[in-house]
């Protein structure tokens, strides 16, 4: 099974964090506690018109304050101000530092959590779920799911709460967004049950395939997530977030 660590530490983040080949830096951020009237203006233009069609302010709160989480991280790691960052976007929208070519990172948020994950190593994914009921699990696990994941629902199906359906959603968000090409790869096309590495085949290839070390996170008490990284990792360090 991937990694599963229950009892994680999430020390508060250094100031000057030095990333070494090899390692992954996860950060958490409680969105709420962003007050994002300070930082705005490290936004991009884009970013900000985005975050203008946001109709509920909740919604837009979160937007903001999880983009400036995340230029705040990459700026500590690059030594860039935060509102100098550029990003650039692969065909399928996942973004890039521009000019970076030694620098992956990934952003996901869920309710009031966000998730960062910085390496050297190579590509990566992260993904995170606030604990809920899903009404449509049983239908989406049907239509996406490996035949391993649907096995494993069936012998969990008297579990009160929705963990083993957003363990393994978690799972299969982060290594799709590792492998960087969204929702155009098949999601039931590989199984996030079993042992690392995770092998994600390649669109519309019957022989290419990448290989992912996959890390279950639990961020807080109420929030499910999973990292995945293309390469082995030597370690991986957890960090809170407070601006």
């Amino acid at each position: 099974m991937c990694a599963d660590n229950t009892r994680e530490s999430w020390p508060q983040a250094p100031d000057s964090p030095v990333l070494r080949q090899g390692e992954i830096h996860l950060y958490r951020c409680r969105l709420s506690r962003v007050p994002v009237e300070s930082f705005v203006a490290t936004l991009s233009a884009q970013e900000q018109e985005r975050a203008e069609r946001f109709q509920r302010d909740q919604l837009r709160h979160r937007f903001v304050a999880s983009h400036v989480f995340l230029r705040h991280i990459l700026a500590a790691c690059t030594g860039t101000a935060p509102e100098r960052l550029q990003f650039s976007h692969n065909d399928y929208g996942k973004p890039y530092l521009s000019g970076e070519t030694s620098l992956w990172f990934n952003l996901a948020h869920s309710a009031d959590m966000a998730l960062v994950a910085v390496t050297r190593t190579g590509e990566i994914g992260v993904d995170v779920e606030h604990l809920r009921e899903v009404p449509s699990a049983a239908d989406i696990a049907d239509k996406y799911f490996h035949t391993a994941e649907k096995a494993l629902l069936q012998a969990a199906a008297d579990t009160v709460l929705p963990t083993p359906f957003l363990s393994i959603w978690t799972r299969k968000e982060a290594c799709i967004k590792a492998v960087g090409r969204g929702l155009a790869q098949s999601l039931a096309t590989f199984d996030v049950t079993g042992e690392n590495p995770i092998v994600v085949p390649e669109r519309n290839s019957h022989s290419g395939r990448e290989k992912l070390m996959l890390t279950d996170l639990h961020p807080a008490r109420d929030y499910v997530g999973a990292v995945a990284v293309a390469g082995r990792a030597s370690a991986l360090s957890r960090f809170t977030f407070q601006p």
